[in-house]
């Protein structure tokens, strides 16, 4: 079996299907890893890098980022690196306030039962509160 690791540009290719013959390849590697004969991983670098470009330069809504994220990480034939925390930060309403990673940091505190340590007034007020 082929292993590989998808990019973010691959990643939104899919997503925004704007480039149609990289969508269309990005969508049949995905077909592949349903089917089982190749897998794919997702780093959380990747996801995060999506999430920012998406936001920033897109100028998507975080609530359609998050929607369409959260889907792609319901896709069970795709390995994605610390899947359940990156489906609660999508999930999470601290994303809107604090953004990707401060969330991805937050969640992962409370769930390894950790001091977060930060200057960041939000965050802090947030690590306090959980």
């Amino acid at each position: 079996m082929i292993e590989y690791f998808i990019d973010a540009n691959a990643l939104l290719r899919y997503l925004l299907e704007d480039i149609p013959e990289q969508t269309k390849r990005t969508q049949g590697l995905l077909t592949e890893a349903k089917k089982g004969t190749v897998s794919i991983e997702v780093p959380l670098l990747v996801v995060a890098e999506v999430y920012f470009v998406l936001y920033s330069f897109y100028k998507l809504p975080i609530d359609e980022i998050c929607k369409q994220l959260e889907a792609f990480c319901k896709l069970a034939y795709i390995d994605i690196e610390h899947r359940l925390l990156v489906q609660q930060i999508f999930s999470s309403k601290a994303i809107k306030r604090i953004g990707f990673l401060d969330t991805y940091l937050l969640l992962r505190s409370i769930h390894e039962e950790r001091r977060l340590f930060t200057f960041d007034k939000k965050l802090a007020r947030l690590a306090k509160t959980s």
